[in-house]
């Protein structure tokens, strides 16, 4: 399970609760668009690992905030996908390319958790990239619906390595387990 500082928490929380959204920061072509769609609910993360290329993108390099300490969490990520998925029907949609989908803060807001229901029921695949356990949490969804595939990252790092670069990251064994688990339920799973 993920260590992170309650004090951190209730400050991302308190400054970002409340972000908008009017696309889904899709930046291929229409055409692309028409067989793949990009889900960004998250913007920003709470696991602050140094070596991401996440803190660099448009999102990273407009906060005035150290990569780690801010998370905007777009409320209206859903229904702004339902206008869009009524625009376009892409073959399948990717969720977590660029920051984590299952941050800790999901568990609030559930955002993904609707997102993954609303593409079952339109019967839209979808592929998901991800280092947190939390996935685990939506194995009904995941097995009622259209995944295609789970990426799974694992850290390797030794525990000292790893508290330097990635200081609020999980633990290694957590994901094993959660990758375990994946597999047990026939999500096709690649780590």
């Amino acid at each position: 399970m993920a260590h992170y500082k309650k004090e951190w928490e209730i400050i991302f929380t308190i400054r970002y609760a409340n972000h908008r959204t009017e696309s889904n920061d899709n930046t291929s072509s229409d055409r692309d668009q028409s067989r793949r769609l990009r889900n960004q609910s998250l913007p920003g993360c709470e696991m602050g690992c140094l070596f991401c290329y996440a803190q660099f993108n448009k999102t990273g390099v407009k906060s005035n905030r150290p990569w780690g300490s801010y998370l905007k969490v777009k409320v209206n990520a859903v229904p702004v996908l339902e206008a869009e998925l009524s625009r376009i029907r892409p073959e399948r949609v990717l969720l977590g390319s660029t920051t984590e989908c299952f941050q800790p803060i999901e568990r609030k807001y559930r955002i993904t958790e609707a997102i993954l229901k609303m593409l079952n029921k339109k019967k839209i695949q979808y592929v998901i990239m991800t280092r947190s356990p939390a996935i685990n949490d939506y194995l009904p969804v995941l097995k009622k619906g259209l995944c295609a595939a789970v990426y799974f990252t694992v850290d390797t790092l030794p525990h000292g390595m790893r508290q330097k670069f990635e200081p609020h990251g999980l633990d290694p064994a957590e994901s094993m387990k959660a990758i375990e688990q994946l597999c047990r339920n026939k999500i096709n799973t690649i780590a």
